[in-house]
């Protein structure tokens, strides 16, 4: 028996089924690689297609988030040439009304603010405090007491206040940085003296004082207010705060 020849159609019919099984697989492709796309726009928040599908994606993926965005976000980082500030570096901050509180006593025929954090002792025997800074050696006094010998003015005050701390002082050590008429809110006649020293033990030493001749009906009186330190440093800073402090004095 002889075998049949193949007949001249057949190859063609094989090279058909070929092309066929190839265009499938390239829509296929495509429609796989269209279905991906629109997949992953949906997970970064955009909907091409305006399907919701990031709605169907988070009920079945439960670890899905959606991105976020900030639209108030601002990039504030340095450039790469910007030195960067230095936490631990401390600043003095500002000493400002509202870090004052006001001073109060049944024993004291005047008013003043103070620095709400430093520590008060008031003296039962005299009309007079102090206020201590936990930070420092800084303190000031303010109070009244019995006028000096032969003072009629408060530029006699400080003359005697002056000469009481250079006696105390090393010799030669004693410096008067300023001394003036000072104003003061209720109008009375003031002074104000800034003295550096030494002590007699060799440290140093700085005082503000401001005197205040304080006429009294019955006897006269001196009202001060006087900062006290031993740190060059603070000599500044505490004159502000001294000078806020008088301006706060009332009666």
């Amino acid at each position: 028996m002889t075998t049949p020849q193949a007949t001249p159609e057949e190859p063609k019919k094989k090279n058909y089924l070929l092309w066929g099984c190839l265009i499938v697989l390239v829509l296929f492709c495509l429609v796989f690689g269209c279905l991906a796309t629109v997949v992953g726009l949906s997970f970064a928040g955009v909907d091409p297609l305006g399907l919701n599908l990031d709605e169907y994606i988070s009920d079945y993926a439960p670890y899905y988030e959606e991105p976020y965005s900030d639209p108030t976000y601002e990039d504030n980082d340095p450039a790469p040439d910007d030195e960067a500030e230095d936490p631990s570096i401390d600043s003095v901050p500002d000493i400002g009304i509202d870090q004052l509180a006001p001073f109060y006593s049944e024993d004291f025929t005047f008013s003043f603010f103070y620095p709400e954090d430093w520590e008060v002792m008031e003296d039962e025997y005299t009309e007079s405090a102090s206020f201590y800074d936990p930070n420092s050696n800084s303190h000031f006094t303010a109070g009244r007491g019995w006028l000096c010998q032969g003072c009629s003015t408060s530029a006699d005050i400080a003359l005697k206040f002056m000469e009481t701390i250079e006696f105390q002082s090393k010799p030669g050590s004693f410096v008067v940085l300023e001394n003036y008429p000072y104003d003061v809110p209720t109008g009375e006649d003031a002074y104000y003296s800034v003295l550096e020293w030494d002590s007699l033990e060799g440290d140093y030493m700085w005082v503000y004082a401001i005197h205040i001749y304080n006429e009294d009906p019955v006897e006269d009186m001196d009202l001060s207010f006087i900062m006290w330190g031993d740190d060059y440093g603070t000599l500044e800073i505490q004159r502000e705060l001294l000078d806020k402090v008088v301006a706060s004095y009332s009666k």
